[in-house]
């Protein structure tokens, strides 16, 4: 799925997506929250979290993490995994078990 695309005007800036983990969740409007490795202006390669069309030609706003940030993420996740287990999130879809965290 290596997309490699530069956008023009005052947004101009380039990205690749290097490595795609997965879909978290597709929206009403048909584009995919995904977990991604993406190589942002020619930079080093970054976990991104956001929102793509279908065809990665459009994109939301998004969190970008190093690697250490991730480490971090799923330390919290795995403390914290009992909690979002029983359903402590807005709704059902948003639940994270536990059993997906630890690996």
């Amino acid at each position: 799925m290596p997309q490699n695309n530069r956008r023009g005007g005052d947004d101009d800036f380039s990205f690749e997506i290097v490595k795609h983990y997965g879909v978290l969740s597709t929206s009403q409007r048909g584009w995919n929250k995904e977990f991604n490795s993406v190589v942002w202006n020619g930079r080093d390669p970054k976990y991104d979290i956001r929102e793509w069309q279908p065809d990665h030609q459009k994109m939301s706003k998004g969190v970008t993490l190093t690697g250490e940030e991730v480490g971090e993420l799923l330390n919290i996740l795995n403390d914290n995994a009992a909690e979002f287990d029983s359903g402590g999130g807005e709704d059902e879809d948003s639940n994270i078990h536990a059993e997906r965290l630890v690996s």
